[in-house]
């Protein structure tokens, strides 16, 4: 089973909302953020924006044997680094998140380059755990 167009589609807005949050982050912490900070949640953001174009135009038709469990791992590795980035304040934790869903990106991206998902599981589950691991740390 492939991933469908809407399958696509819906990651491309999931990673584009993690995006915009991290921008939203920004400016919302601007004058608490270091000049370097700025600019790494500026790449951050400008990144994940070319990930989730990306995954329009390249993740459809990726040939998956076991698609449904790897969506059902990307989908809710990717929504629960969403949640987390509206409450998170710490500007590293934002940097790592979105460094975590930039490398699941680039699991995907080399899984439609191979033909081979293998990437894709371990990252999903990567992702999870840093975020799990931070929010437990936010409390």
């Amino acid at each position: 089973m492939g991933l469908s167009k809407d399958e696509s589609r819906e990651l491309a807005r999931q990673i584009r909302e993690i995006s915009v949050a991290v921008g939203n982050f920004r400016f919302e912490h601007w004058g608490e953020l270091t000049a370097a900070q700025r600019q790494e949640l500026e790449r951050d953001e400008a990144s994940l924006l070319t990930k989730s174009s990306e995954m329009i135009t390249r993740a459809v038709g990726l040939a998956l044997d076991d698609m449904d469990k790897d969506l059902k791992l990307i989908t809710s590795a990717i929504e629960k680094a969403r949640k987390a980035l509206k409450t998170i304040q710490d500007v590293k934790n934002v940097i790592a998140i979105a460094a975590g869903v930039i490398g699941l990106g680039g699991a995907i991206f080399a899984a439609v380059a191979t033909q081979n998902p293998a990437p894709i599981g371990p990252a999903a589950v990567s992702l999870t755990a840093l975020v799990k691991d931070i929010t437990a740390k936010s409390k």
